[in-house]
């Protein structure tokens, strides 16, 4: 009786272009195998399962595990271990995170280096352990497995998926390859979506924080192109997640939709799309009441400046006409300076005051995020 443990990581500072991620070409299950009475591996090149880049054996301080690398910067290592009872799966489990630990410790950088390239070497650390129970009497104690989804495989096989538990019975090897391959596409999407998800809430909160982001149209229209950025990466994980719903085949695709539902990651990858449009809508609203309100400061503004220059000119006109003739005298003069600076300053006055209501209108209709 044995429990698998998978340990999920992410390399971080590796940037995927998810979008580049996409296979252009059909999928075609095809036969993938000469022996039709197995599970089918889903074919390379055009398939969701392209996103598995590499897998291998690795050992470290006399532990054996398999590494899977996805082409999103997701990877997992993998153990078999023997437990004959769930008390022993505790003490199992650290003894595989600790390996875990040590393993990326040595090795991430390698790993980024070697199948990212372009990227910066990268530092991984654990981000949680999923564990199936293969074809043990164990998963009758596991009372997480009553709250999952159940589904079948091929030659009577069984399984649930549940939110850090499975349970795999009846299974043979090519059984407990799928469902493991199964689950690490779905733990990849479900990665890739908290990643833009918390992409998402740090810009928002960095706008929040910032003062220069309420005056500053030129910073309000960054981060609106910052947001809709973010927003145009959850559509490609979209795209991404009905691609990989398409091109998994046999059990690896029912484990998959299995895991969708249980986890719950189709509604988190809609909603993660439905919550960047309404922020796209929400600064480019912003933006808009920032224009208007420049917009009316500035009419304010020319509004004196034109009202200025008209005393000026009906003040000129009376001194150009009445200079050499009025009987008065000189006297008038001084009278038509104070008169015309008087309009000046009254012009002036009046835009800036307007201006200045404007502004304070404006700003009980400004909402926090």
């Amino acid at each position: 009786m044995s429990v698998r443990f998978i340990v999920p990581f992410r390399l971080a500072g590796v940037e995927v272009d998810i979008d580049a991620v996409l296979s252009q070409n059909t999928s075609d299950p095809g036969l993938g195998t000469t022996d039709l009475d197995s599970e089918r591996r889903s074919p390379s090149g055009a398939s969701a399962f392209d996103g598995i880049v590499h897998h291998c054996e690795v050992e470290h301080d006399g532990v054996n595990a398999t590494l899977y690398i996805g082409r999103l910067g997701v990877g997992a290592l993998c153990f078999d271990r023997s437990c004959k009872e769930a008390a022993d799966i505790p003490a199992q489990e650290r003894t595989c995170l600790r390996v875990c630990t040590e393993l990326l410790q040595a090795s991430a950088s390698g790993w980024s280096a070697q199948f990212f390239p372009a990227s910066e070497p990268a530092m991984a650390s654990p981000l949680w352990v999923h564990r199936i129970a293969v074809n043990s009497a164990i998963s009758e104690s596991i009372l997480a497995l009553e709250y999952g989804v159940k589904g079948s495989l091929s030659r009577g096989a069984e399984f649930v998926v549940a939110d850090g538990f499975s349970s795999l019975s009846g299974a043979r090897p090519d059984h407990l390859r799928s469902f493991t391959n199964g689950l690490f596409v779905a733990t990849q999407t479900w990665i890739a979506n908290e990643q833009v998800s918390a992409d998402l809430v740090r810009l928002l909160r960095a706008a929040r924080k910032s003062s220069r982001i309420e005056r500053d149209m030129r910073a309000q229209s960054r981060v609106a192109t910052e947001i809709a950025d973010i927003a145009l990466k959850a559509r490609e994980l979209g795209g991404y997640l009905q691609r990989q719903r398409r091109g998994l085949v046999d059990g690896e695709g029912r484990v998959f939709d299995a895991a969708l539902d249980s986890w719950g990651i189709a509604s988190d990858v809609r909603d993660l799309i439905d919550r960047c449009d309404t922020y796209v809508n929400y600064i480019s609203n912003r933006l808009d009441q920032y224009r208007v309100s420049a917009e009316r400061r500035r009419n304010a503004l020319l509004f004196g400046l034109s009202l200025t220059a008209a005393g000026q000119l009906v003040v000129s006109l009376y001194d150009f006409v009445t200079g050499t003739s009025t009987v008065m005298g000189p006297s008038p003069r001084p009278a038509l300076f104070w008169t015309a600076t008087a309009l000046a300053v009254l012009g002036i006055a009046v835009g800036v005051v307007y201006a200045g209501i404007d502004v304070r209108r404006s700003r009980p209709h400004e909402s926090k995020l």
